[in-house]
């Protein structure tokens, strides 16, 4: 048995969307509106979301907070800033 990630690689996105849909998963799926920088790159995984935003001093830590999302990655997470 493959693992999860290998097994969603060989899936079109609409049969993964279609089939959360009808387990009641709605949304489960970006914006169309984000894509590869080329059309031979896929992503496959579980989405990790991260806001970043714009400030006007640095901070005393300034990579506490990405680092902190980073160690929260679990494998084959993938993250959307």
């Amino acid at each position: 048995v493959s693992d999860p990630i290998t097994t969603l690689e060989s899936l079109y996105t609409a049969v993964v969307a279609d089939v959360l849909d009808t387990l009641g998963h709605r949304r489960q799926t970006l914006s169309t509106e984000i894509r590869a920088m080329t059309p031979a790159n896929r992503v496959c995984g579980r989405v990790f979301t991260a806001q970043a935003v714009a400030v006007d001093t640095i901070p005393e830590e300034p990579y506490k907070l990405e680092m902190a999302a980073i160690d929260s990655m679990q494998s084959g997470d993938v993250l959307v800033v």
